[in-house]
């Protein structure tokens, strides 16, 4: 592959300079084209939906999906347990050691509350039908 060179001597014939006066730049406008809050393909299936008789969208109201919020609703720690007032990392803990990848706390500053929380999530009966059911044992 061929490196690029800068250019010593004067441009090729085929590169043309253009000037223009502060007048004549005004009217031109170079600005991009605002985006659009839904894609050609959904305005399409939104018209064949309505003319089927199937549904009819509303209007998109940005404040009402939870998908335009690009941050997670993060858990809160209680502040009041043991772990929640220590202060400093461990650092012999696997979440300490593995602190570039693992974006983890300390084991030792993990809110008991949270913990809590997180065994009666893993105990809940499992949804029938979720990959985890399906015969894979």
């Amino acid at each position: 592959m061929p490196k690029p060179r800068a250019w010593p001597g004067p441009p090729p014939d085929d590169v043309y300079e253009f000037s223009m006066d502060a007048e004549e730049a005004k009217p031109l406008h170079l600005h991009r084209k605002p985006l659009e809050k839904t894609s050609p393909l959904s305005k399409y299936i939104e018209t064949e939906h309505q003319q089927a008789g199937l549904f009819s969208l509303s209007p998109f109201d940005p404040s009402l999906d939870i998908a335009v919020d690009p941050q997670k609703k993060r858990r809160k720690k209680c502040g009041a347990c043991t772990p929640c007032l220590r202060k400093e990392n461990c650092g012999s803990c696997a979440n300490c050691l593995n602190r570039k990848t693992g974006k983890q706390i300390c084991k030792l500053r993990k809110c008991e509350q949270l913990k809590k929380r997180l065994n009666e999530w893993a105990s809940s009966p499992v949804i029938a039908g979720s990959p985890d059911t399906d015969g894979a044992q």
